[in-house]
């Protein structure tokens, strides 16, 4: 199954302004997005995914602060879809300070980013939780950009530590991959803002393992799932160019976190 190019930007708790969004949501630093291969590629910009772009050839999401998902969803085009960074997962009712997946829904939101690196160790988020919350996404006939990584002294032992870490935080969902709704993103924390750069081939290892285990633990249907990877401070033309994790946009000198 040929794998669509995914390309995204989360603003994480940014900007402290409803009044930037507009100049955010404008503007595209990336220049022109195309067709990238057939491959999954998912771009985490600090900067801006905006409407001045050709989405013709790869999805385009956008994750803003949830202040903002209203604002932000009413002014993108079409063709660029905004991703809740979080929800809850009990629906509407007395769960103070929660997100349902049903207000999402009104507001048009087709897309939920959960697992992320920084809800698992901020806010203590377990793989138990996380899969609670997917299935509630995906029950809701939502779509999901899942996120797994490792850290520094798990990467530092070696690729079976490294899919250990994978594999833990995979088990309690594997049943819940459908290609068709679920984005794997793969994000070495190390490299999270860090200075510290995520090599292809550290990528390309680590996805083609991933989706090995897939096939052998779920079914070689549900392999077939888009896994993206983050990555700081690409230059030149040529990101990604592997089986299993290729990006290929155009992406020169830019302060830019990439999921490809």
């Amino acid at each position: 199954m040929a794998r669509r190019p995914i390309v995204g930007g989360n603003w994480k708790c940014n900007p402290d302004s409803i009044g930037k969004l507009d100049e955010l949501i404008k503007h595209m630093p990336l220049g022109q997005i195309g067709n990238l291969g057939g491959v999954a590629v998912w771009i985490l910009v600090h900067v801006a995914v905006g409407n001045e772009c050709d989405t013709s050839g790869c999805d385009v999401l956008v994750c803003p602060s949830p202040l903002h998902v209203a604002y932000v969803a009413s002014k993108v085009k079409e063709n660029i879809k905004v991703c809740a960074q979080n929800c809850g997962f009990k629906g509407c009712g007395a769960f103070t300070g929660e997100t349902a997946v049903e207000q999402l829904k009104d507001l048009k939101i087709e897309w939920v980013l959960l697992g992320h690196s920084e809800r698992r160790e901020y806010f203590l988020e377990s793989n138990e939780l996380l899969a609670q919350k997917l299935k509630y996404v995906l029950d809701a006939g939502m779509k999901c950009v899942y996120a797994i990584g490792e850290k520094l002294p798990d990467r530092e032992k070696g690729l079976e530590a490294t899919m250990a870490v994978c594999i833990d935080q995979l088990a309690q969902v594997k049943s819940l991959l459908d290609p068709e709704k679920v984005v794997i993103a793969y994000e070495p924390v190390w490299a999270i803002g860090t200075g510290v750069t995520a090599s292809a081939e550290q990528a390309q290892e680590t996805h083609a393992a991933i989706r090995k285990w897939i096939a052998e633990n779920v079914s070689e249907e549900e392999a077939a799932v888009r896994i993206q990877s983050y990555y700081r401070g690409w230059k030149d033309q040529v990101l990604l160019r592997f089986p299993e994790t290729s990006c290929g946009s155009p992406i020169a000198g830019r302060r830019t976190n990439i999921y490809g």
